[in-house]
């Protein structure tokens, strides 16, 4: 058939013309935001394992305490660095994280980045501290955190809290960089 006949009479095979979707410019973040912190309590979790490579679901008791040592950390943090970080309203942030809506509006990179930071405060080589197991949690808190700052960078996902983020990660004096 030619191409004369085809358009006279119309494609024998029903070939509908091709739909052309452009790809979005960025990936999206959406799945990001709404799993990074099923992560984070993964890291936290002292039972918490991979089978298959691939995060397992954890209990509601484990995300309780999961959480709870989250948020013991996190004051750790603001108790040691209120200065550094003055800038932060400390409830808000902690209310922020105890809502699931609230969540999907922080930056992953800020929580992570902090958490790393106080994990690696309270690891120093002592017998009342977390020593080398935490610093190694520090070091895969940082290298999240990393992640999630690019992820949201390359998203265009900029916000006041992702600044918040690149400043815990440029911590004064005590640089995470100091541990990895």
């Amino acid at each position: 058939m030619t191409d004369t006949a085809i358009v006279q009479h119309g494609d024998p095979y029903d070939h509908r013309p091709l739909l052309r979707h452009g790809i979005p410019a960025e990936p999206s973040s959406q799945y990001a935001r709404e799993t990074w912190w099923e992560v984070v309590l993964g890291l936290y979790s002292p039972t918490y394992e991979y089978p298959m490579g691939y995060a397992a679901p954890l209990s509601p008791g484990m995300r309780q305490s999961a959480t709870q040592r989250v948020n013991d950390d996190l004051r750790v943090l603001f108790r040691y660095s209120s200065y550094w970080l003055s800038f932060l309203n400390i409830p808000h942030l902690l209310r922020r994280l105890r809502d699931s809506d609230g969540r999907k509006t922080l930056q992953p990179s800020f929580v992570l980045g902090a958490l790393a930071l106080a994990t690696f405060l309270q690891s120093p080589n002592s017998e009342n501290s977390k020593g080398a197991p935490g610093r190694e949690r520090a070091l895969r808190l940082k290298d999240e955190a990393q992640s999630a700052l690019q992820a949201s960078l390359t998203s265009r996902w900029i916000d006041d809290n992702l600044v918040q983020a690149a400043w815990v990660r440029k911590y004064p004096n005590l640089t995470l960089g100091a541990i990895g």
